[in-house]
C-alpha cells in the first residue's frame, strides 16, 4: 500500500502503521491491512462500552497496541512456529495483531473477563478468522488442560516475571519459546526470576529493546526458552 499522506484512502493512522511497519521491516499484504482497519474500527467503537485499552492508547492504537504487538514478527518468521498461546489478551494483544500478521499460525487467546473475550469473538465471527480459539479462563487454570501444547507463549504487561513463569512455561512443549513484553528497568525483575527459571528448566535467551516511534518509554521483549528437564 502506498504510504503517501497525499493518498485519500490512507488515514493518519493507517499512514503512522504503514510507516512504523517499514521501520521494523515488517511487511503486510492488502487483505492483512484491511483486517487491521476493522480491527481498528471495532476497538475504538467497543472502548466506548467496554475498557479495551486506555484513554490515552486509543489515540494511538496503531503504534502502542499495534506495532508494539508486532515487534516480534521477524523472529517467529524465523522460528515457524504452528501454535501460540496469549495469556492476558485483553483485546487482544499480542496474540491477535500477531495471529493477523502471520495467518498459518494456530493461535489461542486467553483472558479472564468474558466481556473482552465477547469482543474477541465478534472480530473472529466478522472476519472469518480461522485457527483462533479463545478461553474465557483464569490463567491459573490452564495447566490443567493444556499443558505442553504450545510452541510460543507471549505475555504482554500482565504480571512480574516470577509469578509468569509458573503460568507460562507449563504449556510450552520443551524447546518452546516465552516472549514477555515489558518495559522499564527490568534487572531486579530478572534477578528474581533466576531460581523460578531454573525451577521450569527454563533460561533466558536474550532481552530486545525497541524504541516505538512517538512513544517515548522503550519497549523491552524478553525471549526465555524452555529446555527438556534433562538439561
Amino acid at each position: 500500500m502506498d504510504v503517501s499522506r497525499e493518498t485519500s484512502a490512507v488515514s493518519d493512522w493507517q499512514y503512522s502503521f504503514l510507516e512504523g511497519l517499514r521501520s521494523f521491516n515488517i511487511e503486510l499484504e492488502e487483505e492483512q491491512l484491511r483486517q487491521f482497519q476493522h480491527y481498528h474500527q471495532l476497538l475504538v467503537a467497543w472502548n466506548r462500552r467496554i475498557n479495551l485499552v486506555s484513554r490515552k492508547d486509543a489515540t494511538r492504537l496503531e503504534i502502542a497496541h499495534f506495532l508494539d504487538s508486532l515487534l516480534i514478527v521477524p523472529e517467529l518468521q524465523r522460528r515457524r512456529p504452528q501454535t501460540l498461546i496469549d495469556v492476558g489478551t485483553g483485546g487482544g494483544f499480542p496474540g491477535l495483531p500477531l495471529k493477523l500478521a502471520l495467518p498459518e499460525m494456530n493461535t489461542t487467546l486467553v483472558d479472564a473477563s468474558r466481556k473482552k473475550t465477547l469482543f474477541l469473538r465478534h472480530f473472529i465471527r466478522e472476519t472469518q478468522l480461522a485457527g483462533v480459539t479463545i478461553l474465557n479462563i483464569r490463567a491459573e487454570a490452564l495447566a490443567q488442560s493444556h499443558a505442553g501444547q504450545f510452541q510460543v507463549g507471549v505475555a504482554r504487561a500482565v504480571a512480574a516475571l516470577e509469578t509468569l513463569i509458573p503460568l507460562m512455561l507449563p504449556l510450552l512443549r520443551p524447546g518452546g519459546i516465552f516472549f514477555a513484553y515489558k518495559g522499564g528497568d527490568l534487572k531486579n525483575e530478572i534477578d528474581a526470576s533466576k531460581p523460578v527459571l531454573a525451577q521450569y528448566h527454563a533460561s533466558l535467551e536474550t532481552v530486545h529493546t525497541f524504541k516505538l516511534p512517538g512513544i517515548q518509554k522503550e519497549r523491552k521483549i524478553l525471549v526465555i526458552c524452555k529446555h527438556s528437564e534433562e538439561k
